[in-house]
């Protein structure tokens, strides 16, 4: 029987300056590129939804107002939306710190803004209680590790390393997916109001962290190569929101 995940909320951080796709998609948050005149954080957010997520919390910076002013008010499938608004870019565990008293839930997921993987997010929570874990992340499989970093996994899919993007790489690794699903006790590593990475100050020392495999495809329109596969890739999808 899956674990009930309607009690757990999903942050999405939303607040990169995105500066690499802004010349393909103007002056705005990442999250909002269009795809097929739809933001990507559309689809982001019927895919949490779609999960069975009820409580999504917008960890925003950059532009702040024009993904509050679009969202405000809006309802996906039966989720409520709410915002954190960082006042200075605070970095990836820096936002969800920010966010802390509107993340209800442990554990609770984090999800990047600027990519997507369709991970059940049931079945990691799953895989999150079976390993009796900290941290989970969720990889996908890949042979090119040259835009990307990778994690080493043992046999009990423990990650006992992260290596970082290599110009050269043969044999197949694992790629992080943006997916991560953490306990609350994550938030005393992380200080308060102040710069911080989930991906380079948190994970790398964490005890108990473990990478959930998925086959799902991973789609990130953090570079304007990125974005045209995604819009190749998502651009026929049609939205099941919702108004309140």
């Amino acid at each position: 029987m899956k674990p009930d995940i309607t009690g757990i909320s999903v942050a999405i951080l939303c607040g990169g300056l995105g500066k690499r796709i802004r010349p393909v998609v103007g002056d705005r948050p990442k999250p909002m590129a269009e795809i097929n005149g739809r933001p990507f954080l559309d689809l982001i957010l019927e895919y949490v939804a779609g999960c069975g997520i009820r409580d999504i919390v917008l960890c925003t910076g950059y532009k702040a107002g024009f993904i509050k002013d679009y969202y405000r008010g809006m309802k996906f499938l039966k989720s409520r939306l709410a915002f954190s608004e960082e006042q200075s870019p605070l970095g990836t565990a820096g936002a969800i710190r920010n966010a802390q008293g509107k993340i209800t839930g442990d554990p609770f997921f984090v999800l990047n803004g600027d990519s997507m993987c369709a991970v059940a997010l049931a079945d990691m929570l799953d895989f999150h209680y079976q390993h009796e874990a900290r941290a989970s992340m969720a990889l996908v499989a890949s042979d090119d590790r040259r835009e990307k970093g990778t994690a080493e996994l043992d046999g009990r899919a423990r990650i006992v390393g992260f290596r970082e993007k290599e110009a050269r790489s043969t044999g197949n690794f694992f790629v992080n997916a943006g997916v991560y699903c953490l306990n609350r006790d994550i938030f005393s590593l992380i200080p308060e109001n102040k710069p911080y990475s989930l991906e380079y100050d948190v994970f790398p020392g964490l005890d108990r962290c473990f990478g959930y495999v998925t086959k799902g495809t991973l789609i990130d329109i953090g570079t304007p190569e990125g974005f045209a596969r995604a819009r190749q890739l998502l651009g026929d999808i049609k939205p099941v929101r919702g108004q309140q």
